[in-house]
């Protein structure tokens, strides 16, 4: 208005000096007249002549500061056309403005003084389905109609102030504080009809046997849709008696519930206030008003019971919180997917359709966030016990609501409240390191640490871990399920580096130093043997875990965003997941894998020795004299070390998880073949052609315990204890011939003479030794 006044005293100003311009002008052709008068008469006096220069003198200085101040008016009548048309603007505005206040006055008055009637209505639908219809029509949606067309006007007028730029900056603020302000009017006044709707219902009690006389929601097809109700806007469908043609209930609550949630649905829609776009933020559920009305008793159930001063807010059971949380869905959950989403998927026009369910979880999560901010410091003030038990409560949550009710990945999970801060998430990890460390522990104090863990399912146990590793594995899952829905990628990386690496690795430092004490037992026993075992699959089971979770996606982002660091700038933008090379667990799984070698090598050596002791009188005898009958059995000297080696071959394969017994045969094979070698060679006995027979049947046998379970299809099994039977066994003739070949010759002649005789393995020199191993060759 003072820009107003302003502009009107300069509109003034510019008048005065157009009509002295005017006179101005008329004085200046007066003296151009008189002048061609002059011409024609007879010449002037002098005198005449310089008044009349004078005069014209003056009223070209006139003319040039009336045009000076021409100019001036001129940029001031455009700065007055902005001026006006902004003060038009506003004049407009305040007109709207005070007939929205008026409007919502009377709105204000009416909806108050009809407070008790609505709820009578209510209470009689069932008796009276028409004549409430006919009453709801006249007395309660054109209020809300008329509120609808007036915001709408208000967000037209908005919409125009935008375009006037900076000038109108303070009228476009006040603009939207109006706006602001009857939007709110809008939904408290759609809160509050919600609200006694809602009591009719009993809500958010649930009312099961409502629930079971509700009917589905069935929509029509296509073609009848083109006619439905919901192309007329829904105070026109309700004034000409047309209820929603897909609503099917015996109870009209429905119906009247279903009309006021799509008229409010909608006029949300209208004012753009319904932020569900393309563009919308991944972790944020969009605002709708109905729904905010429909949920907010659930909510303020949960603020009275669990934040507020109340008997069950109780530190010590933080489970009833939770629990309220879980049994809300569980009680809802058909009501919100059978009647309210089908609403929300037809009436929503934007890109993403609002999800009723996740949304109600989303505004559960919001408040159990609060409550967990004002418990979390005093748990850690007075109990660390306590501290532990919400933290295992809010996991079961968790699992509650993203497996069983599909609450998408990626949204904030109740665990994200613990590392909101970070003296809260510093904490969370104090707490986790020192009760990791104390389980661990604890598990490795245990003196059945090494024993199986499924000893009942022994045959059907693939892996057969022992009580340690399985322990360790289950408290590292454990530790990974409380933070694997983190949204912060560092906190992750510092769970893992911080506690499940470090504790992973003292239990491979035990495993190793309990390998160590097993090796320098002072008898080979078949107890070594089961010990030796079961650390083994103890090693074992941890790498294979472990070597899986590095291939999950979780460790893989977290080794990519480690390696990322360690890039040159441009070796990052070519940089992908795929590129990965390290694993996360790369440390412990390598010292895993080194116990499950060394513990490998451990049995077959152990087995080993044992059949070398066993068989030393049987190799030491003097000399091997046999009967040259055709059957053969098994040498009494032979029999005690071959039922120790069938004994520990039957324990390993008993104790052994499966999958690694193609490795242990391979190492056992070698290292039992280089000591029957040694035996035969390093041995005092000597062989006549059918001892050397005798020799290969007891080998038979020996083979026998060994090929149903390893068949390598690449190489040959004892081919040095074959190669050594295949020249005992030799004609006399075809030794001699072999010894006389094999004299002065260098290794590689040698071999060439040795792979004629079908003696694949054995050099020269071990060859010449065992010819002379015959007895019935005569000594060069």
């Amino acid at each position: 208005l003072n820009h107003f006044q302003r502009s009107m005293d300069t509109q003034r100003k510019l008048s005065d000096a157009r009509r002295e311009l005017q006179e101005q002008t008329q004085k200046h052709l007066e003296l151009e007249q008189q002048i061609l008068e002059l011409k024609e008469e007879k010449l002037p006096s002098p005198e005449s002549i310089q008044c009349a220069r004078k005069e014209w003198e003056t009223c070209v200085g006139n003319f040039e500061m009336i045009d000076a101040k021409n100019k001036e008016s001129v940029d001031t009548l455009s700065e007055l056309a902005r001026r006006y048309t902004e003060v038009k603007i506003l004049q407009k505005f305040l007109q709207c403005a005070a007939v929205l206040q008026d409007s919502v006055s009377k709105i204000s008055n009416a909806l108050n003084d009809e407070g008790e009637r609505w709820k009578e209505l209510v209470s009689s639908v069932g008796d009276k389905k028409s004549a409430f219809q006919a009453e709801w029509i006249l007395e309660c949606l054109p209020i809300y109609f008329t509120l609808e067309t007036e915001l709408q006007r208000l967000t037209h007028i908005k919409t125009s102030l935008e375009k006037l730029g900076e000038d109108s900056l303070r009228i476009l603020r006040l603009a939207k504080e109006k706006h602001t302000l009857f939007t709110d009017e809008f939904k408290n006044r759609l809160r509050e009809r919600l609200e006694v709707l809602f009591s009719a219902f009993k809500w958010p009690t649930p009312n099961h046997k409502l629930t079971k006389e509700l009917i589905p929601l069935a929509f029509t097809s296509e073609d009848e849709y083109e006619e439905d109700w919901l192309h007329i806007h829904p105070v026109n469908a309700l004034l000409h008696h047309r209820p929603p043609v897909y609503i099917k209930s015996i109870d009209p609550r429905l119906e009247i519930f279903v009309a006021v949630f799509i008229f409010g649905l909608r006029v949300q829609q209208a004012l753009g206030e319904l932020h569900s776009s393309e563009n919308a933020e991944l972790h944020q559920h969009p605002s709708v008003w109905v729904l905010d009305a429909l949920f907010e008793p659930i909510i303020s159930r949960f603020i009275f019971h669990f934040i507020n001063e109340s008997s069950t807010n109780k530190l010590e059971k933080p489970e009833w919180s939770f629990s309220y949380i879980g049994n809300v869905l569980s009680d809802h959950a058909e009501f919100l997917l059978g009647y309210i989403q089908p609403l929300l998927n037809r009436e929503t026009k934007s890109f993403v359709i609002p999800d009723a369910k996740n949304i109600l979880i989303g505004k559960l999560l919001g408040i159990l966030e609060r409550k967990l901010l004002q418990d979390i410091p005093l748990l850690l003030a007075s109990n660390q016990a306590l501290y532990c038990h919400t933290l295992s409560e809010c996991v079961k949550l968790e699992k509650l609501l993203f497996e069983v009710h599909n609450y998408p990945e990626g949204f904030p999970s109740p665990m994200q409240t613990f590392a909101l801060t970070p003296q809260l998430f510093d904490a969370w990890v104090r707490i986790e390191k020192h009760v990791f460390s104390r389980q661990l522990s604890r598990v490795l104090s245990n003196q059945h640490k090494w024993e199986k863990h499924f000893e009942a399912l022994a045959d059907i146990d693939q892996l057969k871990p022992t009580i340690s590793s399985e322990s360790v594995i289950v408290m590292t899952e454990a530790l990974t399920e409380r933070y694997h829905r983190l949204l912060d990628v560092n906190h992750k990386t510092r769970m893992v580096e911080e506690i499940q690496i470090p504790n992973l690795i003292q239990y491979c430092k035990a495993m190793k130093k309990f390998f160590l004490q097993l090796a320098e037992a002072e008898s080979l026993s078949q107890d070594l043997i089961v010990q030796l075992c079961r650390l083994c699959n103890s090693a074992n089971y941890c790498s294979l875990i472990l070597v899986d979770w590095s291939e999950q996606l979780m460790f893989l982002e977290l080794q990519y965003e480690k390696e990322l660091w360690s890039k040159t700038e441009d070796e990052q933008k070519e940089f992908s997941i795929q590129d990965v090379e390290g694993s996360m667990f790369e440390e412990p799984i390598t010292l895993s894998n080194k116990v499950v070698q060394k513990s490998l090598r451990g049995i077959s050596s152990a087995i080993a020795r044992t059949f070398q002791v066993y068989s030393e009188e049987y190799f030491n005898r003097s000399s091997k004299i046999v009967s040259n009958s055709i059957q053969y059995d098994i040498s009494p000297d032979m029999c005690s070390p071959l039922f120790e080696l069938k004994f520990s071959i039957e324990l390993v394969l008993d104790e052994l998880a499966s999958m690694l017994l193609p490795k242990f045969w391979r190492i056992f094979t070698k290292e039992l073949d280089d000591y029957m070698l040694a035996g035969i060679l390093q041995g005092r006995s000597r062989y006549t052609q059918n001892a050397a027979e005798q020799l290969r049947f007891n080998m038979k046998v020996l083979f026998s315990f060994i090929h149903p379970h390893y068949k390598p299809q690449d190489t040959a099994v004892f081919p040095k204890t074959k190669d050594a039977i295949h020249i005992l066994i030799m004609d006399k003739s075809d030794l001699r011939h072999l010894q006389d070949e094999l004299y002065l010759l260098n290794a590689t002649e040698q071999q060439r003479v040795l792979r004629e005789y079908r003696i694949s393995v054995l050099s020269g020199r071990d060859t010449e030794q065992l010819i002379k191993k015959r007895s019935d060759l005569p000594r060069a």
